[in-house]
């Protein structure tokens, strides 16, 4: 008998635990925590210290945490990229404006010894 009312003293307990945790839970998603800034989204580190280290919120949040500083790191370098894509493509109409004036240079330098070459031939 003493197993059986240990064993339900234990299942309260509980319970207790998980309606305060289902409390706090529904705290934080109503945005009643006093950890937030201005604009009601709580900082990374008081969102870890609301979390008992080791619990699944606490590791979601640094999971969390973790992920966003990833994600920042790859939009600066895609940033980076477009950056580089933006220069090259710079580089590379300049190319074209060069291959084209070079182009219409090299045609009027043809039709020159063309006309060179063809009075040449009549004279002779």
């Amino acid at each position: 008998s003493s197993s059986s009312s240990s064993s339900s003293t234990l299942l309260s307990s509980k319970r207790k635990r998980n309606d305060g945790d289902e409390d706090h839970s529904a705290k934080r998603a109503r945005g009643s925590n006093n950890n937030t800034s201005g604009s009601g989204v709580a900082s990374s580190s008081s969102l870890l210290s609301a979390y008992p280290i080791g619990s699944a919120e606490y590791m979601l949040q640094y999971q969390k945490r973790a992920m966003l500083k990833r994600i920042k790191e790859k939009n600066a370098q895609l940033a980076d990229l477009r950056r580089q894509i933006g220069d090259r493509d710079g580089h590379v109409e300049q190319l074209q404006k060069t291959i084209a004036c070079v182009g219409k240079h090299w045609a009027a330098l043809n039709r020159s010894l063309g006309a060179l070459v063809s009075s040449s031939n009549n004279s002779s």
